[in-house]
């Protein structure tokens, strides 16, 4: 795996390839075991390389296959090698000394924009046509890797984060304040499904699933994936093993070069599926699979509605059924939610909005680093492809109208152990405001810690709403994986553990496969997530399959927080001297949330603070360290070998 970045002069101006040294001085720590770089006058490109897979390093990036006419540098680990190369006629000696990456450029050389139709895996590549002076960008559907880019009249810049990008003088460290501020209030307005969003001002992101073309007419963005059409199989059982196919060749190709492997392991579906199927793959060729389940250190004494805290006497069930998996139990315990909250910047170069997880997923990091294993398996994305519940049909329905077939589903439901208070949040969800759903959970309403101007400022906008409601499910879908976004922090714990986090439910023909089936079979029998329950009878628990509570992390994320507050009093002092967090976030009323630090009986209070203190502490202190990031980049650059 690779950190990639490219600089073009618009304006002619040479020494574009000296410039892109100090590119890729400041992305070393995503890629410490090679740099190498091309520059042609006004162009360059080049890569830092960590090496992960077998092929990794065979051939120095930026790769031409044609003679000089184009170079590709990529991010990729491919999921089709074998077919990919026969397409390309590619002989098999000759495609045992090629990295992914030389692949990527000859597919790339021959088919031009047509190669995503042929591509499979994770990737992020941009190619420069030295003929038409045009670069391209792309990344997967799926958006496993990531990608930005800077653009003025002057300059073209990509890299792969982006700190890379920030090391140029042209491009400002100003931060993306709207973008931060619709962070703090939980829910976002804009229901673009297209987005460039990044945590800075002027750098973008290319979206997941797309192509953008950058030449002297300026920058143009293209899809390069569709869902499939709609999938009719004769009998339910045809489905079931459809995803077990699927979900089979999707975690091997994450195996690749895994050696002993890693998961996560929660009570829910997605990990366990994954964690399931890797057990069953790594017996067969005699390796075993290291799985970590969160634990909380004490009992939640109110859990919310349809929710449970402590998972591990399901993902125990799991691992009871396979002698390969060694089940492993992590708390939090020695790690605050900002105990690592120096090093965000530097690794993720946005705020991490969920803290509290934060802390164990670390303590995960840090034992499978223990242990020397390089690939951790996630279900992070699982919920928008294998485990689609499919309640979104009730809207669905009552957009289009079909009542009788909405009575019959909530009628199922409702059998299968779902309340009515649910069934009609679900089925009205996207038309009722955030404030009376709230209010109807009877949860008291979330502390506002944004500056009274700015609270001022936002009374006459949109309520927020994350979403533009449609009753195409895929599409939803889609929007809400591709939104989801979690390419910059697996590069960052790739970078900080050297763990390179792979999840199977992204996976592009899982994926479509998921996406073309009825939507019926997801509810079958009023059933959520029915397709996963009953197609991996073979490989899950019952208890897990039929539970259909979700898990909670952290619900004790408060203990250990309560532990460090002299350090949390430290960073308040900071956040207040700094104009930047002054303007945009209530300081005072911060200190006296700490001041006023809920107690372990304090449920509610505890809940609050999870979702509006944390988010708002995180936001505060990468907004402090944007203002002088141009500084301790430079810095980064200067010391990197």
């Amino acid at each position: 795996m690779s950190a990639i970045a490219g600089l073009w002069h618009r304006d002619g101006a040479p020494e574009a390839r000296a410039r892109l040294g100090t590119v890729l001085a400041a992305l070393h720590h995503y890629g410490p075991d090679a740099r190498t770089l091309w520059g042609d006058g006004a162009v360059a490109s080049g890569y830092c390389l960590r090496k992960i897979l077998p092929e990794d390093g065979m051939q120095a990036q930026p790769i031409s296959p044609d003679g000089g006419r184009t170079h590709v540098v990529a991010d990729v680990r491919l999921d089709n090698r074998p077919e990919l190369t026969e397409l390309l006629r590619i002989t098999p000696n000759d495609a045992a000394a090629m990295s992914d990456a030389s692949i990527v450029a000859h597919a790339v050389a021959h088919w031009g924009t047509d190669c995503f139709q042929y591509i499979v895996g994770d990737y992020s590549f941009a190619a420069w046509n030295s003929l038409d002076q045009s670069w391209l960008l792309a990344r997967d559907v799926a958006g496993a890797l990531p990608l930005y880019f800077y653009s003025n009249e002057k300059i073209f810049a990509f890299a792969s984060m982006p700190i890379g990008l920030l090391a140029l003088a042209e491009v400002p460290g100003e931060a993306n304040e709207e973008g931060l501020l619709q962070m703090l209030e939980i829910a976002p307005r804009a229901s673009a499904e297209v987005t460039e969003w990044s945590a800075f001002q002027h750098i973008r992101r290319v979206p997941a699933g797309h192509f953008i073309r950058i030449d002297g007419r300026g920058e143009r963005t293209f899809e390069h994936w569709r869902p499939p059409a709609e999938l009719r199989l004769k009998r339910p059982e045809d489905y079931y093993e459809g995803l077990r196919e699927h979900l089979n060749r999707a975690v091997a190709c994450r195996l690749r070069g895994a050696g002993d492997a890693a998961s996560h392991l929660s009570g829910g579906l997605d990990s366990s599926s994954v964690a399931a199927t890797a057990a069953q793959l790594q017996a067969q060729r005699g390796a075993g699979i290291v799985a970590y389940t969160s634990v909380p250190q004490q009992p939640c004494s109110l859990e919310p509605d349809n929710r449970f805290s402590d998972e591990r006497a399901h993902a125990a069930a799991t691992a009871a059924l396979y002698p390969n998996l060694q089940h492993v139990l992590i708390t939090s315990e020695g790690r605050s939610p900002w105990h690592s909250l120096d090093s965000h910047f530097s690794l993720y170069q946005q705020p991490l909005l969920n803290l509290c997880n934060n802390a164990w997923i670390s303590a995960i990091h840090n034992d499978v680093a223990r242990r020397n294993i390089k690939v951790l398996l996630t279900g992070s994305l699982g919920n928008f492809t294998i485990s689609y519940r499919g309640l979104d049909m009730l809207p669905a329905l009552i957009t289009s109208g079909r009542w009788s077939e909405l009575w019959q589903l909530t009628r199922a439901l409702h059998r299968r152990g779902m309340s009515r208070k649910l069934l009609l949040a679900s089925s009205f969800a996207p038309w009722i405001p955030r404030t009376l759903l709230m209010a109807a959970k009877r949860s008291p309403p979330l502390p506002n810690l944004l500056h009274p101007d700015h609270k001022e400022k936002r009374r006459g906008l949109p309520p927020p709403s994350p979403f533009a409601f449609t009753a195409d499910h895929v599409r939803w879908r889609m929007f809400l994986l591709q939104r989801s976004d979690l390419a910059a922090t697996r590069k960052g714990t790739l970078a900080a553990w050297g763990v390179d986090e792979r999840d199977p439910t992204t996976d592009r023909r899982l994926l479509e496969f998921c996406m073309s089936i009825p939507a019926t079979e997801w509810m079958r029998d009023g059933l959520p997530s029915a397709l996963l329950r009953n197609g991996l009878a073979d490989r899950l628990p019952k208890k897990v399959r039929y539970e259909t509570r979700k898990g909670l992390q952290a619900t004790d994320w408060h203990i250990e927080a309560a532990k460090a507050l002299p350090q949390l009093q430290e960073e308040i002092r900071k956040l207040e001297k700094s104009p930047s967090v002054n303007g945009m976030i209530d300081i005072p009323r911060m200190r006296s949330m700490m001041e006023n630090w809920p107690k372990d009986d304090d449920s509610e209070k505890i809940s609050s603070y999870r979702y509006t203190f944390l988010r708002t502490l995180s936001v505060g202190k990468f907004l402090r360290d944007a203002e002088s990031c141009k500084t301790s980049i430079n810095e980064i650059a200067s010391q990197s070998p």
